[in-house]
């Protein structure tokens, strides 16, 4: 499948509107190595990507229109430190504390097919005007 990139050639994506959704967590990708410009340090990134099954768009593939689900992703530092970010919403959408065990080793694989909460909010930012908070699955 061809990856074509195009000058602004439309309307921007509408965003999924404010509210709690049930969603399903569809891809974890590894997104490598990135060095901080602020920091100059360098985090491992990782990309948790989630379908909202009512919640639906009409796009364009293969020259077709079809009418999928849509989707909402979030980026986090691959760390499952007291303060990251990946492990306060994951211990929130699983509903408890990771265990001295796991917090050796979560296999992010798990929450592959997973469902759970999600809040969008939506608020100015510099990044992109849209907040998830993730709670814990039906």
């Amino acid at each position: 499948m061809a990856l074509t990139a195009k000058e602004n050639s439309g309307p921007g994506i509408v965003p999924i509107p404010e509210g709690v959704y049930v969603a399903t967590c569809y891809a974890v990708i590894d997104l490598g190595t990135h060095t901080s410009p602020v920091y100059g340090n360098e985090r491992r990134k990782v990309l948790l990507q989630w379908e909202i099954p009512e919640v639906r768009g009409d796009f364009e593939r293969d020259g077709k229109k079809v009418n999928l689900p849509r989707a909402i992703s979030q980026c986090y530092t691959l760390s499952l430190s007291e303060k990251a970010n990946l492990r306060s919403d994951l211990e929130a959408w699983r509903g408890r504390k990771f265990t001295a065990e796991e917090l050796n080793g979560f296999d992010l694989k798990t929450i592959l097919g997973a469902a759970c909460q999600l809040q969008i909010v939506h608020e100015a930012s510099r990044d992109h005007g849209i907040f998830i908070c993730i709670g814990s699955g039906p």
